[in-house]
C-alpha cells in the first residue's frame, strides 16, 4: 500500500494547516504528503508554507497553472505510489479517511476513483456533495448537494465521478488516460476525468463512511465571475473532448437549451456577459477540443455510458 496525498493551495491561509494538520493524524499514514502552491500571493499562505512539518514536501510553482496542471506535476513524481489522494486545502477528513478509502478501492481492480461523503464544514448535518452527477447537457453538479443527511440514502454505490477537492484515485488508471486535462484550468476538471475514467472502463465508487468536511469555493468565491467563466466554458468543451459521438446530438441540444434558460438567470444576476464570454471562449476552441477526441480511450459501450449520465431535471 502506497497513498500520495497531494494538497493544491493558492492564498489558502490557515485553511492549510488545519488541512495538513488532518492528512497527518490519519489512521492510515500517508506515504507522501505534497502541498503544491500556485504561486500565491498574500503573505498568511507564505507564513503557513514555511511553518509546515518538515514530512510535507512542497511544490512552489512560479505562475497560476490552475488545479489539474498542478495535481499533474506532482504526480509525475509518484512513481513509487499506486494511490493519489487529492484534497482541497479547504477539506478536512477524519482520521480515518484514508483508511477507509483505500478499503473500498483495493478489492477490485476496475475501480478507478473512490469518492467520500463530504460535509458541509459549517453545517456537518448538510451535505456536501456525495459523489459527482454528469448530465447528458455536460453540466454536471455534487451529488445530494446542500442535503440534510437524514434526508438521504447513503450507501456504497457506483457514481459517475469523484470530485477531486477530496477523493482517491488509482494512479495507474490516472496515468493511463493521461491524467487531468490541464486546457481546463480550474472547474470540471474532474468530471472530464471522470468521463475518461468511465469510457476506459474505470468504475466510481462512492463511499459514505469516509468523511471529510469541506468549506467550498473558499478560494475562487461562490457563483464569482470566475467560477461562472470557467465552469460554463468547461462544460461545453467537456461535451465538444469526451461524449460518445451517437450521443452528442442529445448532449448539444440539451447543453443549448438549457444555456439559454441559464442566460435569462445569468442576466437577473448581473453575470450575462461572463456567461456569453465563457461560451464564446469555448466556442473558439471546440475545433482543437474535438481532434483531441481521438485521443480517448473508449472501451467502454455507448449503453453503459447513457447509463452513467443523468438525463433528467437536476435533483
Amino acid at each position: 500500500m502506497s497513498i500520495a496525498v497531494v494538497i493544491v493551495c493558492f492564498n489558502s491561509g490557515e485553511s492549510l494547516t488545519r488541512c495538513v494538520t488532518s492528512v497527518i493524524s490519519q489512521t492510515l499514514q500517508a506515504t507522501r504528503i505534497i502541498v503544491v502552491d500556485n504561486a500565491s500571493t498574500d503573505s498568511a499562505t507564505q507564513d503557513v508554507l514555511s511553518a509546515l512539518p518538515a514530512r510535507v514536501e512542497q511544490l512552489l510553482l512560479d505562475v497560476n497553472v490552475g488545479y489539474g496542471a498542478a495535481i499533474n506535476k506532482a504526480a509525475a513524481s509518484l512513481s513509487n505510489c499506486e494511490f493519489l489522494c487529492c484534497l482541497n486545502p479547504d477539506a478536512f477528513p477524519e482520521p480515518t479517511f484514508l483508511e477507509t478509502l483505500h478499503a473500498a478501492i483495493n478489492h477490485d481492480a476496475s475501480i478507478g476513483s473512490i469518492a467520500p461523503l463530504m460535509l458541509n464544514a459549517a453545517q456537518p448535518t448538510v451535505i456536501d456533495g456525495a459523489g459527482d452527477v454528469l448530465s447528458i447537457s455536460g453540466y454536471g453538479w455534487r451529488r445530494f448537494h446542500g442535503r440534510p443527511v437524514r434526508d438521504c440514502d447513503l450507501v456504497p454505490t457506483s457514481v459517475f465521478s469523484a470530485c477531486a477537492g477530496a477523493c482517491l484515485y488509482r494512479l495507474r488508471a490516472i496515468i493511463e488516460v493521461g491524467g487531468f486535462d490541464e486546457q481546463f484550468f480550474m472547474y470540471a476538471e474532474d468530471l472530464e476525468l471522470g468521463f475518461r475514467l468511465q469510457l476506459a472502463g474505470y468504475k466510481c465508487e462512492f463511499q459514505p463512511k469516509a468523511l471529510v468536511a469541506h468549506v467550498g469555493s473558499e478560494t475562487t468565491g461562490y457563483r464569482s465571475d470566475f467560477s461562472v467563466y470557467w465552469g460554463h466554458r468547461n462544460a461545453l468543451l467537456l461535451v465538444i473532448k469526451t461524449m460518445p459521438l451517437v450521443l452528442l446530438p442529445f448532449a448539444l441540444l440539451s447543453h443549448i437549451a438549457i444555456t439559454l434558460l441559464l442566460c435569462l438567470l445569468m442576466a437577473r444576476r448581473g453575470q450575462l456577459k461572463v456567461l456569453l464570454s465563457a461560451k464564446w471562449d469555448a466556442l473558439r476552441l471546440a475545433g482543437s477540443f474535438w481532434r483531441r477526441r481521438s485521443s480517448v480511450a473508449r472501451r467502454q459501450s455507448v449503453s453503459s455510458i447513457a447509463g452513467a449520465l443523468h438525463w433528467g431535471r437536476r435533483q
